[in-house]
């Protein structure tokens, strides 16, 4: 599979729009067209925060390897939080830090 298919099925995966994706990482709303009709790979220059966006290695992105080397309770939340509505992921992002905050303190 390569790069730009694992991008997509990601996309899909996530259960979010192109469109979606594009506007969270700041990228043309034509990019992904361009992708597709190989008119450019600018993904490779993204490929740190696109694998950062999607919780994946940019090894698994770059074909490297085929798992996305997240371990299982990750994949699971992940999973959790993908199917959430953005207010929701929030309050789950505020709780995350809180709980980090305070185990920084112990």
């Amino acid at each position: 599979m390569e790069t730009l298919d694992r991008i997509l099925s990601l996309i899909q995966a996530k259960g979010i729009t192109n469109k979606e994706f594009l506007e969270d990482l700041n990228l043309s709303l034509s990019t992904i067209s361009e992708w597709k009709r190989e008119r450019n790979k600018s993904y490779l220059k993204h490929i740190n925060k696109i694998a950062d966006y999607f919780n994946v290695s940019t090894d698994y992105l770059l074909g490297n390897t085929s798992t996305n080397s997240l371990p299982e309770d990750l994949q699971k939340l992940n999973a959790i939080y993908n199917k959430l509505p953005k207010e929701e992921k929030a309050q789950l992002m505020t709780y995350a830090e809180f709980l980090e905050q305070n185990n920084d303190k112990k």
